[in-house]
């Protein structure tokens, strides 16, 4: 019975860490590139560079808890 409950929980709590690894790798495929492209110095660039940037950390705390493979992306 206790190998069961262990298997079970083990098994919900990977469920979770993979959906948090998912919605921190799509985070990353959809807003690290902005964030790491150049932009103008005038105030248009700098707006739009920290857009970029405000969009990648929102993306980021919006996902789940990563797995221990992805949590250095975290």
């Amino acid at each position: 019975m206790r190998f069961l409950l262990l298997a079970v929980l083990v098994l919900l709590l990977a469920g979770t860490a993979a959906a948090g690894d998912r919605e921190l790798l799509a985070a990353r495929d959809a807003h690290l590139a902005p964030a790491q492209r150049s932009y103008g110095v005038d105030a248009d660039g700098l707006q739009a560079r920290y857009d970029a940037g405000r969009d990648l950390v929102e993306g980021v705390r919006a996902a789940g808890p990563p797995s221990a493979g992805c949590v250095r992306l975290h």
